[in-house]
Order: structure tokens, then C-alpha cells, then sequence
């Protein structure tokens, strides 16, 4: 069964806290299992603690654990911020641009996965659009 928000949220806290600013990172992740299907919910955030902090603070943002902004930096990139409430923001809280790119959507949409799903919701629930 897929792990749903309610029985994630009986997961104790502290099991939800990734690395923080300072902590030594494994040198490579863990194996993901085959079958996801297969798994429990604390296997699940087992493994996004150790492979998927953007994922892991979703979540915790989610479940009401931390509202922590995100920070990122790669050798090809300076420092930046991402407040983690931006990835839930509603309709009327995104940029024009966004919005107008919505607004065009017509017929089944294919979402590529690159936030917490803000998009995909709101051509499903306010336009009635097919979202994959």
C-alpha cells in the first residue's frame, strides 16, 4: 500500500530530520529496494533522508514538521534559498507567468514532477483537466 500523508504523520519527528547545515553526508546513497510497493513508511523516509532532502523537506513541510527553507549549491552554482512554502503555494499566489502557462493548458497534461504537485492540483481541482 502506498504510504499516505495520515500514516506518515505517525511517524515520530525526529525520524523525519535529515541531515542538517554541518552534518557529514554518506559517501553514496543507499540501494533503493526494487519494489517501493513493498515497503514500509519508515523504509520510505529511510532512504529519501539519506537520497532526497528537496523530497525529505516536502515532507516535513507537509506533515507540519518544519517550515526550514531550502539551500542549495553546486560548483556551477552560487548559494540560493528556496523557501519551502513556496512548493505549496495556491493558484493566486504564483508568478503571472505560471498562471498564464495554466491558463493555456488544455486536454490531458503530462505533470514531469519537479516540485510538490501545486500545478498538477489545480488543473485537476479547479479545471477538471487530466494530470498523469
Amino acid at each position: 500500500a502506498r504510504p499516505t500523508v495520515q500514516t506518515m504523520a505517525a511517524i515520530a519527528p525526529d525520524d523525519l530530520l535529515g541531515p542538517t547545515q554541518g552534518d557529514e553526508l554518506p559517501e553514496a546513497a543507499p540501494e533503493a529496494p526494487e519494489d517501493w510497493r513493498s515497503c514500509g513508511v519508515e523504509e520510505v523516509v529511510a532512504h529519501a533522508r539519506d537520497t532526497d532532502q528537496f523530497g525529505l523537506a516536502a515532507l516535513q513541510y507537509a506533515l507540519g514538521v518544519s517550515e526550514e527553507d531550502l539551500y542549495t549549491e553546486t560548483n556551477i552554482s552560487e548559494l540560493d534559498v528556496l523557501p519551502i512554502k513556496y512548493l505549496f503555494r495556491s493558484y493566486d499566489e504564483m508568478p503571472t507567468i505560471e498562471r498564464r502557462a495554466m491558463d493555456l493548458c488544455q486536454g490531458r497534461v503530462l505533470d514531469i514532477g519537479c516540485g510538490a504537485g501545486t500545478h498538477a492540483l489545480h488543473l485537476q481541482e479547479a479545471r477538471g483537466l487530466p494530470v498523469t
